[in-house]
């Protein structure tokens, strides 16, 4: 009876511990970088915000102020990229897929193909969301030289 329980204890231990998918692993992996970039960019939309100000209360209807315009556009440019691309990320995944990542193995070939085209997907977000925190750095950089900060 003892040999039996170490037996299936053996078993039971080789069935549950499966090694993770790959399109998994790289999967949570990338998400995790995505979901960094993107706080890097969110931890700036307040100083964003004040640098428009900032800078809208430096114009001078007397002068060419150009630059300045410039630079505030560029500022809304990058605000309204942080939307929209929060908007497209929230609709490409769910909220489990965000949060949890996907499962370490699946249940049929057709599950696995679908989890191969969210990461498909997830290649793309993470390109966007790169292109988006671009915006608000560049943008940022500007307006903190225009006004010498």
């Amino acid at each position: 009876m003892r040999y039996i329980s170490i037996l299936l204890i053996v078993i039971l231990s080789a069935c549950g511990s499966k090694k993770p998918e790959a399109v998994s692993t790289e999967f949570n992996q990338l998400m995790k970088e995505v979901i960094e970039v993107h706080d890097v960019a969110m931890a700036e939309m307040g100083n964003l915000i004040s640098l428009k100000k900032e800078l809208a209360a430096t114009l001078d209807s007397t002068e060419n102020d150009s630059v300045k315009l410039q630079a505030i556009e560029d500022l809304d440019i990058a605000h309204e990229s942080m939307m929209v691309w929060m908007r497209g990320f929230s609709d490409a995944f769910t909220a489990e897929q965000i949060t949890k990542g996907l499962p370490d193995t699946y249940e049929s070939e057709e599950v696995r193909a679908e989890a191969e085209e969210t990461l498909i997907d997830l290649k793309e977000q993470a390109e966007s969301v790169e292109e988006m925190n671009q915006k608000v750095q560049t943008s940022l950089t500007q307006a903190r030289q225009i006004l010498k900060k």
